[in-house]
């Protein structure tokens, strides 16, 4: 009934190794929930399709078929080619997107991997690209935190907190960005 009312914003999600039950699990950010909701939209968590043969690429097809979203979030977490499966899943789901004209918006990797499907490159580390990397990390010698790194920030007049743990960053950008 909710998706009658409000419009659908589908969102990947980062892939979490459970060592203690040896599984893998999807997971996002509750406050990227919170900040959909407010925004007046039904957040809808894409699964990650495990695979790469094309019985997983008609999977993900039909799943955005019943779905029908009006737009999509690529969330962050996890440096490209960590999970290969998360890769080529968004890749699957940026392919569709265009396709389909639906909107999509790239949060931290989220971003990335859309330069990279689009032709862009990125730097392995941002520190190679000249950036100080430090407002990004926790640890000696540029090494990633723990956790993410709480930023304040200002847009139309509010202070809001966003959270990074960068480790890559766009060096040339992708054709149409």
């Amino acid at each position: 009934y909710l998706s009658l009312l409000m419009k659908v914003i589908a969102i990947s999600q980062r892939i979490q190794k459970i060592i203690k039950y040896n599984e893998f699990r999807d997971q996002v950010d509750n406050r990227l929930n919170f900040f959909v909701v407010k925004a007046g939209y039904l957040p809808v968590p894409i699964p990650n399709f495990k695979g790469c043969d094309k019985s997983h690429d008609k999977t993900l097809s039909n799943w955005f078929n019943k779905i029908n979203p009006d737009g999509i979030i690529l969330s962050g977490g996890d440096d490209l080619g960590v999970y290969k499966s998360r890769d080529k899943n968004e890749n699957r789901i940026i392919k569709l997107s265009l396709s389909k004209k639906i909107p999509i918006l790239g949060i931290c990797r989220g971003m990335q991997v859309m330069n990279v499907f689009l032709g862009g490159t990125l730097w392995p580390d941002i520190g190679q690209g000249g950036f100080d990397g430090g407002i990004h990390r926790d640890g000696e010698g540029g090494e990633p935190p723990v956790g993410d790194i709480p930023h304040w920030t200002e847009m139309e007049g509010k202070e809001f907190e966003v959270t990074s743990h960068h480790h890559q960053g766009v060096r040339e950008l992708g054709k149409g960005l």
